[in-house]
């Protein structure tokens, strides 16, 4: 499980700031508390994200693009960091 959340956690940030937009709104009005509503959002974003992402990581081109955006990030934080 650790290893599929690390493969899959640059495209996670990537993508997840649609889910977590669409889930705040999903349970506004909704009569649950901050607490409630806050679990909601942060759990289901995560999963959402991480689903949607390793299905499409099955498609070829996409785990590409992904995988090279992951090495960018990399070689500029190494660049950083030195």
């Amino acid at each position: 499980m650790s290893g599929s959340l690390r493969d899959n956690a640059y495209g996670m940030y990537v993508i997840h700031y649609a889910f977590a937009t669409w889930l705040q709104y999903s349970v506004l009005r909704a009569p649950l508390s901050g607490l409630a509503k806050r679990t909601i959002v942060t759990l289901g974003t995560v999963l959402v994200s991480w689903g949607g992402l390793a299905a499409l990581r099955r498609k070829p081109r996409v785990a590409r693009v992904i995988w090279a955006w992951a090495q960018a990030v990399a070689m500029r934080a190494r660049r950083a960091a030195s």
